[in-house]
C-alpha cells in the first residue's frame, strides 16, 4: 500500500525542561502552542543548546514509520528555500519517503518546532509553522496522489485556514479517485481552537480517524470513551482512540476491540519521549490495515510500535531499518 500525507514540514529541536520552567513560560504540559518568528528566537535564545535536532511533523514522521515497516509513502508539504527545509528534505528521503525533490523558493523560513521533554517523558510543543502554514492547493501532486491507496492527513493543517482548504481539495480527490483516507485530531489544543476547520474535514466521512482520549472526548463534548466513541464512529470506518499506558482500541462498524499497553508503555516502564508515539502508533495501524489485520491486530501492532519510539529521545527512531527490526520483533511474539 501507498499512502500520500499531508503535514507541516518542520524541523524539531528537542530540550530537557522542568515543570516549573514550563510554569514559567505559561504552557499547558502536554499540548502545543503556535509562536511566530521572533519568539522562536527568543525561546531558543533562552533554553540554550537543544539535546538533538531531527525531522519532525506529524504526517512526516508517520509517513516514516509507515515505509519503515514495509510500505510506501509521498509527503506533501511546504519548505522554504533554506537551511532548514533543505535539512528536512534530505533526512526525510532517508528513510525513504518520496517527497519534493527540492525547496519551494519561498522567501519565507522553514517550520521549526520547539519539543520541550519534562521529567515525566511528557512532551510540550511551540511551533513556528513558517511557509509549511501556506501550502496552497496547487502544492498537491495530484499524479502522485491518484497513485496511492490512502490519503493521510494530520490535524494541525486545521491550524491555517490554507492549509485546511488544501487538505479538503486532497479528501475530495481521494474519493473521487475511491482512494482511503485518513484523519488525525493531532492534539487536543487543534480541537479546543480549531475545531471548525476539523470538523470540515471530517465531514463525509473518513476511513480511519486517529485520536487519543482528550482529543475524542473534547471533539464530542462527552465525558464518557464509550459515548464519544459511538459519536465518532459514525465518521470513521475505522475509529483508533489511543489511551496512554492503558494501550488502545479500534472500532469498526460498532464492534471494538481493545488491545493493552505492552510493558514498556506500562506506568512503571522508563519512558523518556512521548513525541511522536501518536505518529508512530499510525504508522504502525495502517501498515496491518494494509497487510490485512483486523482491528485487535491493528491496535497491539499500533500499540508495541508506540512502545518502541517514547523508549527513545524523538519523534522517529535513527534509522529506517530500526523500523523493520521494530516490526519483525512484533511478529516474533
Amino acid at each position: 500500500m501507498r499512502i500520500f500525507a499531508i503535514g507541516n514540514a518542520l524541523v524539531d529541536q528537542e530540550f530537557r525542561v522542568s515543570d516549573t520552567e514550563l510554569d514559567a513560560m505559561r504552557l499547558t504540559k502536554g499540548h502545543m502552542a503556535l509562536i511566530d518568528e521572533q519568539t522562536l528566537g527568543a525561546k531558543c535564545a533562552a533554553l540554550g543548546e537543544p539535546m538533538r535536532r531531527c525531522g519532525g511533523g506529524s504526517a512526516a514522521n508517520t509517513a516514516a514509520a509507515f515505509v519503515g515497516f514495509g510500505g510506501e509513502a509521498y509527503f506533501c508539504g511546504r519548505v522554504a528555500d533554506d537551511d532548514v527545509g533543505q535539512w528536512f528534505i534530505s533526512d526525510l528521503q532517508g528513510y525513504g519517503v518520496d517527497t519534493q525533490p527540492a525547496p519551494h523558493t519561498d522567501a519565507g523560513t522553514s517550520g521549526q518546532c520547539l519539543v520541550l521533554i519534562s521529567d515525566d517523558a511528557e512532551r510540550t510543543m511551540l511551533t513556528f509553522l513558517g511557509v509549511s502554514a501556506e501550502l496552497r492547493q496547487q502544492d498537491l501532486n495530484e499524479a502522485a496522489l491518484a497513485n496511492a491507496d490512502l490519503v493521510y492527513v494530520e490535524g494541525y493543517m486545521a491550524g491555517s485556514d490554507v492549509c485546511t482548504d488544501t487538505c479538503l481539495e486532497a479528501l475530495t480527490l481521494a474519493r473521487t479517485h475511491r482512494l482511503d483516507t485518513a484523519l488525525t485530531l493531532s492534539d487536543a489544543s487543534m480541537v479546543e481552537f480549531c475545531r471548525s476547520n476539523l470538523e470540515r474535514m471530517l465531514e463525509g466521512g473518513v476511513t480511519h480517524l486517529f485520536c487519543n482520549l482528550e482529543e475524542a472526548l473534547l471533539l464530542t463534548g462527552s465525558d464518557r470513551l464509550d459515548d464519544a466513541s459511538i459519536l465518532l464512529g459514525e465518521h470513521a470506518q475505522y475509529l483508533h482512540i489511543t489511551l496512554g499506558a492503558h494501550g488502545s482500541l479500534c472500532q469498526s462498524q460498532g464492534a471494538q476491540a481493545r488491545a493493552s499497553a505492552p510493558p514498556s508503555i506500562s506506568p512503571n516502564a522508563a519512558v523518556v519521549d512521548t513525541t511522536g508515539a501518536g505518529d508512530m502508533y499510525a504508522g504502525a495501524v495502517l501498515q496491518a490495515y494494509a497487510s490485512g489485520g483486523e482491528a485487535a491486530a491493528m491496535a497491539a501492532f499500533g500499540n508495541f510500535a508506540a512502545s518502541g519510539i517514547v523508549r527513545h529521545y524523538g519523534a522517529r527512531l535513527s534509522a529506517r531499518d530500526a523500523y523493520a527490526a521494530l516490526r519483525t520483533a512484533f511478529a516474533d511474539l
